[in-house]
């Protein structure tokens, strides 16, 4: 995994942490202030742009992303970009340093640019047959 971050920000690393915990090997880290340029190199729309980008084999890895969901794409291979937790939603992996828990959808962003829910969480909880906070087309 690549991780692309701004060089200013605490939450990427945390998220980083979680990462690593559970797993997974961060080969790299890119500190730039052009992150809107990686977020569109890697074909992030804007209603799904998270705090970081990470690139994982074929994927795009957007925000706060559960870890779990990141195997859970790895294992099923949709014909998709990758996935993202938009904005920074509290209690998300990297945004838990108090207990506010908000709740947010881990979307899926098709090749063609539009996203449906992949995920529903409540801070780092799967809610299972939740309506999305966020759906978009």
């Amino acid at each position: 995994m690549v991780v692309y971050q701004s060089p200013q920000c605490g939450c990427c690393e945390d998220w980083i942490t979680y990462m690593k915990q559970t797993g997974f090997e961060v080969k790299e880290q890119v500190k730039t202030a052009q992150m809107n340029e990686v977020k569109e190199k890697f074909h992030i729309p804007q209603e799904a742009m998270g705090c970081h980008t990470a690139v994982i084999g074929d994927y795009a890895v957007e925000g706060h992303v559960p870890p779990q969901e990141v195997r859970r794409l790895l294992q099923e291979r949709p014909s998709a970009v990758g996935i993202a937790v938009a904005g920074m939603p509290m209690g998300s992996y990297g945004m838990d340093y108090d207990s506010r828990e908000e709740q947010y959808d881990v979307l899926l962003i098709l090749p063609e640019g539009k996203t449906e829910v992949y995920a529903t969480y409540k801070g780092k909880n799967k809610i299972e047959n939740a309506e999305s906070s966020n759906s978009k087309d």
